[in-house]
């Protein structure tokens, strides 16, 4: 799957499993092009989130004070990190199973004639007699 793929994949997944779900859609509606701007919308939307009225003022979260002040840079806390790679890794393991063909069940294949495991249709000694196709002479 080529990386532009993978990328807007990521990307979807990620916005896809933000809660709660006035964060999701706000996030969905400014259309970030990348998982990376995805993440600072997130990012930005959780932050303003954090404010909280009390008797009608206004208070920022120390966190979110120092985040802004430290550098105008955004600094992405470590489990931003961590769950980039787990959601790179979940993309990998899901491009990577097989494309073609139904997913098969566990467990020895049945026949679809008698029922019992352990043979196909075709396999199958107590299929009747062919009949024929219904193509030749009556």
């Amino acid at each position: 799957m080529p990386p532009a793929v993978l990328s807007e994949y990521a990307r979807d997944q990620f916005v896809r499993a933000i809660e709660p779900r006035d964060l999701r859609e706000r996030v969905q509606l400014r259309h970030p092009s990348t998982l990376q701007e995805a993440l600072e919308l997130a990012l930005e939307r959780e932050e303003l989130r954090g404010e909280t009225t009390q008797g009608g003022m206004r208070e920022v979260s120390p966190t979110v004070r120092v985040a802004v002040e430290s550098s105008p840079a955004r600094e992405q806390p470590e489990w931003v990190g961590a769950m980039m790679e787990r959601m790179t890794e979940l993309v990998r393991a899901v491009t990577l199973q097989p494309q073609g063909g139904a997913a098969r069940s566990p467990g020895p294949m049945r026949c679809w004639g008698c029922g019992r495991a352990g043979h196909r249709l075709r396999d199958c000694r107590d299929r009747p007699e062919k009949q024929g196709n219904g193509r030749g002479s009556v």
